[in-house]
């Protein structure tokens, strides 16, 4: 390894984006960037979010400067297991920064071999349908931009809610009827409702075509989570509820979820993502593929996974979805709702300068 740097950029959202407990207009996030001594350069971002999993992205900063030095690639660079079990050691507790890690190595890896990152983890498909996120906006606004997604390609819709019970309902059941009935519809509350606000919301959406609703109460309320699932209304889908493997695992594993939201900056890098992922499909649960506000390089990582497994719900909407000024190129590309990959991510040329 010749150098590493770690960048932190603001990328500018091209319109807010609001949900259950933010609005956000931009969204910091850290490159991290291997060179090795022939000049290739493999990318590697993360995005935390701190409501979240708690990690502030100045101390990931900081962690990424101190512990990711020259002497932490001595071993030979190629060895992906080795190194995969040495991030998740020496940068336990830190799921984006072993996101991070993982996801420069694996790129420098295959610039170095030759070959397309794809190979490492096997193609069951060439691309996929895209999850399109619906912010929070006033119900005719969001009926304007449900219809014009449909209209771009999009198959699969994801509706946030979670601040206005009646009025949440009333948004469902007008976008529900405003959708063909090939478009499927997904319901994001993020922890906004308590239990008895949710299994109203639930009771009276029931009976429409929706395909799942994902965390519609607080993260510290499992059992509520579980109780709601046992009503067996609606698919119910863990995101905040689980930031950790073991806890993911253990809410399949035992009734609390019929699926789960995999998010690498939750988990950790793609190796982690993978064995929830099959831990998952391998017990017919839900799988949905996600992100926090990202660079396309770590989107790009995650849709290594969305075209190596028949995941239920690609939600991979950022990167250059949602940002014009990401610092890279190439990677992950969304057209008429589909997502496809298209080459290594790499820096545009005024960064490569640095």
């Amino acid at each position: 390894m010749k150098e590493i740097r770690v960048e932190k950029n603001e990328l500018q959202f091209r319109e807010p984006f609001a949900i259950a407990y933010e609005t956000v207009e931009s969204a910091p996030i850290l490159l991290l960037i291997l060179k090795d001594e022939e000049g290739n350069v493999g990318l590697g971002s993360t995005a935390p979010d701190e409501t979240v999993t708690g990690e502030n992205i100045d101390e990931i900063k900081k962690l990424l400067e101190q512990r990711v030095g020259l002497d932490f690639f001595s071993h030979p660079i190629k060895d992906r297991s080795w190194y995969e079990n040495k991030i998740r050691q020496d940068l336990a507790g830190y799921p984006s920064a072993q996101a991070a890690v993982e996801t420069a190595l694996l790129h420098l890896i295959a610039l170095q071999e030759g070959v397309n990152p794809q190979d490492f983890f096997g193609t069951c498909r060439q691309s996929c349908n895209l999850v399109v996120t619906v912010g929070i906006k006033p119900l005719p606004e969001t009926l304007t931009e449900v219809k014009k997604r449909v209209n771009d390609g999009f198959k699969l819709i994801k509706l946030k809610v979670g601040l206005d019970v009646d009025g949440d309902i009333e948004k469902i059941q007008a976008v529900r009827a405003a959708l063909p009935t090939k478009i499927k519809l997904v319901i994001d509350a993020n922890q906004g409702y308590s239990y008895k606000e949710a299994r109203r919301v639930l009771n009276a959406v029931g009976n429409l075509d929706i395909a799942g609703v994902e965390q519609p109460v607080p993260a510290d309320q499992r059992e509520e989570f579980r109780k709601l699932r046992e009503l067996e209304i609606l698919p119910l889908i863990a995101d905040e509820l689980a930031t950790k493997a073991k806890e993911a695992k253990m809410l399949l594993a035992q009734g609390y979820a019929d699926g789960i939201n995999v998010k690498m900056m939750k988990f950790g890098g793609p190796s982690s993502c993978q064995e929830i992922i099959e831990y998952a499909l391998e017990r017919s649960k839900l799988v949905m593929l996600g992100c926090m506000y990202e660079s396309n390089v770590s989107i790009t990582a995650a849709a290594y996974l969305a075209l190596a497994y028949p995941i239920n719900f690609v939600d991979l909407d950022s990167g250059h979805f949602d940002f014009d000024d990401d610092a890279t190129l190439g990677g992950a590309k969304v057209k008429n709702g589909i997502l496809r990959l298209k080459g290594i991510p790499r820096l545009k040329m005024s960064k490569e300068k640095l």
